[in-house]
Order: structure tokens, then sequence, then C-alpha cells
């Protein structure tokens, strides 16, 4: 899940294939201010109690700071992002510098509908051998969370 500008948007992983690929989908994207039906998607997402919602709708920053702040599982990260896209073998291919605290991260993908292309490109790179690790499963292990929101800075 995530935030950037005034979007939150939530992604659901929906398989990860023999060779280790992953298949996301968008399954929930709203604008700031959240609503109560909005919010009440956003906790059974996470699988947290709805909290009692005192408010009509909620900006960026009240949900931030009065729904997410008080829950001992869920940890905002305000993250800055740098990416160069482009294309290989067919392929939309990126790289990405995240920063976040003093933590810097960076990565590199290949996306396709077609797996196969994937892992041509990354034979063709010598990367076949390395760990495919999506943004959440990163961040969570560079910050040692259980659980995080994305707020892009």
């Amino acid at each position: 899940m995530k935030i950037r500008d005034e979007m939150f948007d939530i992604k659901r992983l929906r398989e990860i294939d023999s060779n280790g690929l992953e298949r996301w989908q968008p399954i929930f994207k709203a604008m700031f201010p959240l609503t109560h039906p909005d919010i009440a998607t956003v906790f059974a997402e996470w699988q947290i109690a709805l909290p009692r919602l005192n408010r009509e709708s909620y900006t960026k920053e009240q949900f931030i700071g009065e729904l997410i702040g008080p829950q001992p599982a869920l940890h905002v990260v305000h993250v800055g992002k740098s990416r160069r896209v482009f294309h290989y073998l067919d392929c939309m291919a990126e790289f990405v510098g995240l920063f976040l605290d003093s933590i810097s991260l960076q990565s590199f993908s290949l996306e396709h509908e077609d797996p196969s292309r994937i892992l041509d490109g990354l034979r063709s790179l010598g990367l076949e051998s390395r760990a495919n690790t999506n943004y959440p499963n990163a961040l969570k292990r560079a910050l040692a969370l259980s659980d995080v929101c994305l707020q892009r800075a």
C-alpha cells in the first residue's frame, strides 16, 4: 500500500510462478480525503479492526496521524524515489533508488505479460540467480518491520 501525493493505492500479490516471478493486481485506489467506506476497505485489507471514525472524511494527514499512527502493527515510512524507465528486450525496465531515513536501496526490474521474456532479459544480464524481492518485503527487511504503509516524500 502506498500514498503518493493525494492518492492511496493498494495492490495485492496474486501469484508467484515457479520461476519466482510475481503478478500484482491493483485492488483499490482513492483520492484523499478518504470516506468511511474507503477507510473500511483499507482496514479490512490490513486485517485490522476498524477504529472509531470521528470524522465524515479524512485528509492524508488526519488518516496517517489519527488512524495509522495509533496502530502498533503499522508504520509509516517516508520514501524518496528516483527512477529511470526504459525498454530492454521488449520488456519495460526500471532502475530505482529508494531513500528512507538513512537507508538507501536500489533495484532493477523487468516487466512483461510474457514471463519468458522477463527470464530471457534477466539471463542476458546475468541476473537470473538474483533474488526477486518486491518493495514491501525489501522495505520490511531493511527497516525490520512487520507491516508498512508507504508515503512518497
